[in-house]
């Protein structure tokens, strides 16, 4: 989204009418104001879920941990060490706990398939995968993965998709 100033700079110095001028100015200086407190009541809306997720998350002691398996997954996708990448998936695949993006399981899979895929094409590009192989690449494995309608499906094709990478 281009911010209001500029928007309000570029249309002041192309319009010639200056009664349309000032009527535009003020639209835009309105439009500006309301979206600085939307923007200040969703963050403070965000700020409160975030509270009280990490409340929950130390009351029930469930953490994220992928960050360092992730560490360890894209190293080996950007070396293009598939044999270590597969044992480092079977040996985890029950350890991780990724967090929750949504309520709906098969869109949270769907959603984790997209985040991982995603990082690991930007790791195989790191390695020496050709850009544009790997983002076409990318892109149909998202195709595919947003068509399946069970959970079992989507992770085979995650194991897939990063070995592939």
């Amino acid at each position: 989204m281009v911010p209001a100033v500029f928007i309000t700079v570029y249309i002041c110095i192309h319009c010639s009418n200056s009664g349309k001028q000032m009527r535009i100015v003020q639209i835009l200086t309105h439009y500006n104001t309301s979206f600085n407190q939307i923007s200040a009541r969703t963050g403070k809306y965000i700020s409160q879920v975030h509270s009280n997720m990490v409340f929950e998350s130390r009351e029930k002691k469930d953490f994220h941990n992928t960050y360092y398996f992730e560490r360890e997954l894209l190293q080996y996708i950007q070396n293009g060490e598939s044999g270590y990448l597969k044992r480092l998936m079977r040996q985890h695949e029950h350890e991780i706990s990724a967090g929750t993006l949504t309520d709906n399981s098969l869109r949270q899979e769907k959603n984790l398939f997209i985040v991982t895929l995603t990082l690991a094409t930007r790791s195989a590009v790191s390695g020496g995968l050709d850009i544009e192989q790997a983002y076409s690449l990318s892109d149909t494995y998202i195709k595919e993965c947003e068509q399946m309608q069970d959970i079992i499906s989507i992770s085979n094709l995650m194991e897939t998709a990063l070995i592939s990478h």
